[in-house]
């Protein structure tokens, strides 16, 4: 899994940070630096397309009102403060990777963005949400489907479990 290669590599060379984003052109890196700054007072700065300054339009209609209702969901049934759990526009501290057990975790889709937040809030790391623009893609295609929403309910359910 290439999230858990990155953060192992990230680790085993003594990065003080990690920056995760989409390859399709829907996450800008000129906003990088925006992420950077907001670990000046958190541990894990989260891309956010639903803050003050946000934009979620590249999204289009039906992908839009799926993600404010997962992001609704996800936030009222793992008792969660962020608006954009599901961002995969993400940088945070390798602090986070050395007290989050990353790599027993066992989400694929979308919802190991999620589980990762949780388990960071969980060992008290301290978030920032930082407005982004979701650009439509211009490479690639969207790999969510149905498993991958499944995948996310049934994971949901047992973090709320062992929480």
């Amino acid at each position: 899994y290439c999230y858990k290669a990155g953060f192992e590599h990230a680790l085993k060379n003594g990065y003080e940070a990690v920056i995760g984003m989409d390859a399709d052109g829907s996450h800008d890196p000129l906003e990088i630096p925006r992420l950077l700054l907001g670990l000046e007072n958190a541990d894990w700065a989260v891309g956010s397309r639903y803050v003050s300054g946000g934009d979620a339009s590249g999204l289009g209609r039906a992908r839009y009102l799926i993600s404010r209702f997962a992001n609704f969901y996800i936030g009222k049934k793992l008792r969660m403060h962020i608006r954009d759990m599901t961002s995969g526009f993400n940088c945070f501290k390798t602090d986070v990777l050395k007290r989050v057990d990353f790599l027993n975790i066992s989400s694929k889709g979308f919802v190991f963005q999620v589980e990762m937040k949780y388990q960071a809030l969980k060992a008290g790391f301290v978030f920032n949400e930082t407005p982004i623009r979701f650009h439509h893609r211009y490479a690639g295609r969207s790999k969510f489907s149905l498993g991958i929403v499944f995948e996310a309910l049934a994971r949901l359910h047992e973090l709320k479990g062992v929480s």
